[in-house]
């Protein structure tokens, strides 16, 4: 979770969900991989898959 600090120091949440059962789906070439999971926002779930590559 990323959390973030209000006044003072005491702490605040984070304005964007956690991602829930990360899973890596694929490691392709080294250079991209491709990872599923879920947030969930006011009690419903949303799934997502990211496709991530790098140089």
């Amino acid at each position: 979770m990323v959390a973030g600090h209000r006044q003072y120091g005491s702490n605040m949440d984070s304005p964007i969900p956690d991602l829930w059962q990360p899973e890596l789906q694929a490691l392709i070439n080294g250079r991209a991989m491709m990872i599923t999971g879920f947030e969930e926002i006011g009690a419903q779930r949303y799934y997502q898959s990211w496709h991530i590559r790098w140089e």
